[in-house]
């Protein structure tokens, strides 16, 4: 959670790049987003552990999954958050301007704020996808020597 949270500090502080993505981006992005949640959902929902016989071992598998299952609701709540306030600012608060003198202009857009925590919830969940095959492959290489005892 303190990840998540520095990551948005560091989302924010980086609004005052003085860019405007294209707000279809931003929806491609969190559609993607999307995406990528219900499939590690679906692959963590369809876990069998019936095939497990060794109780410690069952235990630390669905502690694990659940570690992980976890990690795709905080980052993916987080994401939703940060995307729908986003989506309801008024176009008045969308740029902010924080200084102002001569020809020098300071100012936030938070659209850059959202396209990098956007970006960073990819790659969250592509490191949470990595961990979760990890899991599977643990899990095949424990039911193999269970196997070949």
């Amino acid at each position: 959670m303190k990840r998540i949270i520095i990551a948005a500090l560091v989302c924010i502080a980086l609004s005052l790049i003085p860019l405007k993505p294209i707000e279809i981006t931003l929806n491609i992005l969190y559609g993607l987003i999307g995406v990528l949640f219900s499939v590690a959902m679906s692959l963590i929902i369809a876990f069998d552990g019936s095939k497990i016989n060794n109780l410690e071992l069952k235990k630390g598998i669905r502690d694990s999954i659940h570690e992980t299952r976890n990690n795709f609701l905080i980052i993916f709540t987080a994401c939703s958050i940060f995307f729908v306030v986003y989506s309801l600012l008024p176009n008045s608060l969308q740029q902010v301007t924080w200084l102002e003198k001569d020809s020098f202009k300071l100012y936030s857009t938070w659209s850059v704020s959202v396209l990098c925590f956007l970006l960073y919830t990819i790659i969250v969940l592509i490191y949470n996808y990595i961990d979760l095959q990890q899991l599977y492959e643990d899990i095949e290489d424990e039911l193999a020597k269970d196997t070949n005892k």
